[in-house]
C-alpha cells in the first residue's frame, strides 16, 4: 500500500490515563482505543471499544485513513 505513518505506542500508562483511557473497566489495563491523527495534529477518527478486548480490523483501519485521504 505504500502508506508511511508514524505509530505511538505508550508502554507505560501515561498517555491512556491522559486522554482518560485507564481503568474505565475495572480491570487495571488501558481500555482498548485507536486514534488517527491527521498532518495538522487533529483527531479524524477514533475507535474507542466497549471493554477492553475491544478490537478493529486492519481493513477498517485501511478504510477511515482511504475516507480522509490518508
Amino acid at each position: 500500500m505504500g502508506i508511511q505513518f508514524p505509530l505511538a505506542y505508550d508502554v507505560s500508562t501515561a498517555v491512556p490515563r491522559q486522554w482518560d483511557r485507564f481503568n474505565n473497566f475495572d480491570t487495571e489495563l488501558a481500555d482498548a482505543a485507536i486514534y488517527v491523527i491527521d498532518t495538522d495534529g487533529r483527531l479524524v477518527w477514533q475507535s474507542i471499544g466497549d471493554n477492553y478486548q475491544h478490537q478493529v480490523s486492519a481493513d477498517e483501519i485501511i478504510e477511515q485513513l482511504d475516507l480522509i485521504g490518508g
